[in-house]
């Protein structure tokens, strides 16, 4: 729910969203097949400033949403410099080290992803999910599965919060105080949101046939803005990213 607070405060919350997430896309394909440190750095740098400078996010909240792709990424990277079998091995144990070619190889898929991930965030931090669903509903992707991700989405809130009430439960009881104890708890959780989850899916459904629902959800289209700027801007960003690629 964070990032959605933070992209209905956005500057950048009521231009085109499908302009958004082209833009989004294409800087996500170009900085995966460019495949060099430059343009992953540039596409960082550039979406980064984006959603601070023109959409108004603090670079602390920025850093903050950064940190958990951050930490998956390192962990990931970092395996990718082990290598066996090799005599180039900056350090090694028992046949096993980290190599140079490992090292460059690494650093490369780590600035990939984070550029990657840059244009993500470029994209849920200055666009409401109603906006990003609406525009999924005009492209050729079956209504069921957009309607099926969207409820998805809005309900993992309502059981992360039944999730939260119910271990704040536990703990003020010590139901985590032994090993015993967590494993019990951790079943109990686990079945008490899973039954919370079939409740609320019954009442949702009973809630949505009472008001018409006949297989098709309505949503209201917010009102959004595409200026002759905004589409110079994103072909401008595009293009410097693009021939970045091309040189490097």
């Amino acid at each position: 729910m964070l990032i959605d607070k933070e992209a209905y405060n956005s500057r950048l919350s009521r231009v085109s969203p499908g302009l958004k997430m082209l833009m989004s896309l294409y800087c996500i394909i170009n900085c995966i097949a460019a495949d060099n440190i430059v343009t992953s750095l540039m596409t960082l740098f550039i979406m980064s400033a984006v959603i601070c400078g023109a959409g108004g996010l603090k670079v602390k909240r920025l850093i903050h949403f950064l940190k958990i792709p951050l930490f998956f990424t390192v962990i990931g990277t970092a395996a990718l410099a082990v290598e066996a079998g090799k005599t180039d091995y900056i350090i090694s144990f028992l046949g096993i080290g980290i190599t140079r070619s490992g090292v460059v190889y690494a650093l490369g898929m780590f600035f990939r992803c984070m550029g990657s991930v840059s244009a993500m965030y470029f994209l849920s931090l200055t666009t409401p999910v109603t906006a990003i669903f609406t525009v999924l509903r005009r492209t050729p992707l079956p209504g069921f599965f957009v309607e099926t991700a969207e409820l998805v989405y809005r309900y993992i809130f309502v059981l992360f919060d039944s999730y939260k009430k119910i271990n704040v439960a536990q703990e003020s009881r010590l139901g985590y105080n032994t090993l015993r104890a967590k494993y019990r708890s951790t079943a109990l959780i686990g079945g008490a949101v899973f039954i919370k989850a079939m409740k609320q899916a019954q009442r949702s459904f009973t809630a949505m046939e009472s008001r018409g629902y006949t297989g098709d959800i309505k949503v209201l289209a917010g009102e959004y803005t595409l200026q002759a700027y905004h589409i110079a801007a994103a072909v401008i960003i595009c293009a410097m990213l693009t021939v970045l690629g091309v040189i490097f």
